[in-house]
Parts: structure tokens; sequence; C-alpha cells
């Protein structure tokens, strides 16, 4: 998709694709909405008792989803 394109570049050389943790993506897909799982830090250490966010990961955000609004609204 155009939205999957435009994160890749940010995506830190993580592979896009299915992937197998938990999300809503499934229960969105039975009504026909597609979904992408995008954001900071890494799925290594999420979703773990003491997982975490790198703060310079976290400081980037904002960043990044201003260069995906402004590729979008162009």
């Amino acid at each position: 998709t155009k939205l999957q394109a435009l994160l890749a570049p940010h995506s830190h050389g993580s592979q896009t694709g299915a992937e197998a943790f938990a999300t809503d993506g499934g229960n969105l897909e039975t009504l026909g909405i597609s979904s992408l799982i995008f954001g900071p830090g890494s799925i290594d250490v999420a979703h773990k008792a003491d997982e975490y966010i790198e703060r310079d990961a976290l400081l980037g955000a904002p960043a990044v989803i201003s260069d995906i609004i402004r590729h979008i609204v162009q």
C-alpha cells in the first residue's frame, strides 16, 4: 500500500508484512478494514513485564509522523 511504502524508510531495516504478535488487526480485517502496525521501539522488548522504548526512538516519533503526513497531503 502507499502508506506501507511511506513507513518503510522509517522502519530502520525491519521487514514489513504479517507479524505473529497480537493486535486488533484480525478483528478489523473481518470488518474489511486493513491495518498497519507501526510505532517507536522494538518488538523484541514489547509486551513483556520490563518492556521499554528507547528515549531517542520516542523523541523521534513526532518527526516521523510529521514526515508521513507531509507526504500524504502533497
